[in-house]
């Protein structure tokens, strides 16, 4: 319980942080002043001042916060900050890399726990059939197993993961796969089937596949090609967590789908209690998570603000304060009134 309720704490405490921390370097790198550059919410349990920023670890561990010069306000630059240290006063291009910023420190987070993942395993898993399913559309079409998947519509699928983004990728649509045989290369076409059911924590998810499963065979790596697989999976794990988005901004998915904060503080104390591996590999994806959830554009969050920034940028002229400050807050009430249906969901999930 004890190693839960830390993995808890220092898994979603250390993402947020780590979110808040791209924020404050990108601001300091282009000279807009920061007043405070907390680790934790509330009353500062230690505080030190350096020549202008006050740094301080607060009583609630969970998250930080960055607060710059003239951020909420214009007017607001108390000394020894200068105008020239207003965020607000910065040309949109610098506010937009500022906010930018939180989000993609999140994707490299996730890249450097991949990495180092892949790097200290030494090895991943190949994209070799172990097994095919009967009457499965992988059978009808004639693979075997011990076939070596190649390519999955002319991409290469180096990796097992990344075959099954190939698959996931089809939706469907009739695809080609290229295998290695016995030293000879062969071309099969086939369309994955949709597969609908419910995880062990009462998810619903959906998924494409063809009726195949892994061999469990790995090829060695070093620390260049660990890298290369790092950066693979973190940009498989976006393209399907935007696909998941897409479907529920679509119209095409369901609201059992939605996972909250009691579902992610359970996934992370059941990881943790597997090993480091499982907990890390949980991180990295709940990282990219939070950093593709802060770029939608609701108001209330990072991509909110990269939209009006984007307007300034175009049309050369900033949002009115009144309107950005209503669409903020309304921003505010959507998101809340979305963590409550989540969490609502969770609460029933586990009760079932």
């Amino acid at each position: 319980m004890i190693t839960g309720i830390l993995s808890i704490v220092l898994v979603l405490g250390g993402l947020i942080f780590f979110h808040e921390l791209g924020h404050f370097l990108l601001a300091r790198l282009l000279g807009i002043g920061v007043k405070t550059f907390s680790i934790g919410f509330g009353p500062a349990l230690l505080a030190w001042k350096g020549k202008k920023t006050k740094y301080q670890i607060s009583i609630f561990p969970l998250g930080g916060f960055v607060s710059m010069v003239g951020e909420s306000d214009a007017a607001d630059i108390p000394p020894p900050f200068t105008e020239e240290e207003s965020f607000a006063l910065r040309p949109p291009l610098h506010r937009l890399l500022v906010v930018i910023s939180g989000p993609l420190f999140n994707m490299l987070l996730a890249f450097l726990i991949f990495w180092g993942l892949f790097a200290g395993a030494g090895s991943y898993p190949l994209p070799e059939i172990g097994e095919i399913l009967p009457q499965s559309p992988a059978q009808s079409a004639g693979l075997l197993p011990g076939d070596l998947v190649k390519s999955v519509d002319g991409k290469e699928t180096f990796s097992w993961p990344k075959l099954y983004s190939g698959i996931q990728e089809s939706e469907g649509r009739e695809m080609s796969l290229e295998v290695e045989r016995n030293g000879q290369l062969l071309t099969f076409r086939l369309s994955a089937e949709l597969y609908q059911g419910e995880d062990e924590n009462g998810l619903a998810f959906e998924t494409w596949r063809v009726g195949i499963a892994s061999s469990g065979r790995n090829q060695s790596i070093g620390i260049a090609e660990a890298a290369r697989l790092g950066l693979d999976e973190t940009w498989r794990l976006t393209a399907l967590i935007g696909q998941f988005v897409k479907r529920m901004f679509s119209g095409q998915g369901s609201v059992k789908e939605i996972g909250g904060p009691v579902l992610v503080a359970k996934l992370v104390h059941e990881q943790a209690n597997q090993g480091l591996r499982q907990l890390l590999y949980l991180t990295a994806f709940l990282s990219i998570n939070l950093g593709l959830l802060n770029l939608l554009p609701i108001p209330a969050l990072d991509g909110g603000h990269v939209l009006f920034c984007a307007i300034e940028l175009i049309f050369r002229r900033p949002v009115p304060v009144g309107i950005q400050t209503f669409l903020v807050y309304g921003g505010f009430v959507l998101l809340i009134g979305l963590m409550l249906l989540a969490t609502a969901f969770d609460i029933f999930r586990i009760v079932q």
